[in-house]
């Protein structure tokens, strides 16, 4: 135990540029280089709980953070299908609309067909009628004149 209280050891020690952290020995021992570390830790035991507890730390703060980004990105993904639910409902409402006034005048242009339809019968009708009037009257015309 006595190689760690080294004054030259101990310079060293102290230049170095990392963090530095001992656990050398038992709770008992008490060394130059333990006061001049970063962090003492009494038993090497201890330093491993500590690296533990370390690990354990950041991973529930890793799995916090990947909860919360797992959350903003349902958030935003909903919000994008909201948004594109809520474009193709008006589109849709905005092409029943026209499908329905569609509708509307191509029945009323069907009415109107069917009406000129009959009224065009009607005339036809009775220019039939004229002519086998005319026809008629020539014929008695023609059969009063050879008999």
């Amino acid at each position: 135990m006595e190689t760690f209280n080294n004054i030259t050891l101990s310079k060293l020690f102290i230049n170095l540029p990392a963090v530095s952290v001992t656990a050398i020995g038992h709770t008992v021992d008490e060394i130059l280089l333990d006061k001049l570390a970063d962090k003492r830790f009494h038993l090497p035991h201890d330093y491993g709980a500590g690296l533990h507890a370390i690990v354990e730390k950041l991973l529930h703060e890793k799995s916090n953070s990947r909860a919360l980004l797992i959350d903003e990105v349902k958030k935003d993904v909903s919000k994008q299908f909201t948004e594109q639910v809520k474009t193709l409902s008006e589109q849709l409402a905005k092409k029943t609309e026209e499908f329905q006034k569609l509708q509307e005048l191509s029945s009323k242009q069907l009415l109107d067909t069917q009406k000129n339809f009959t009224e065009q019968q009607k005339q036809r009708q009775l220019e039939m009628d004229n002519y086998k009037k005319e026809i008629s009257v020539l014929y008695e015309k023609e059969f009063a004149i050879c008999y």
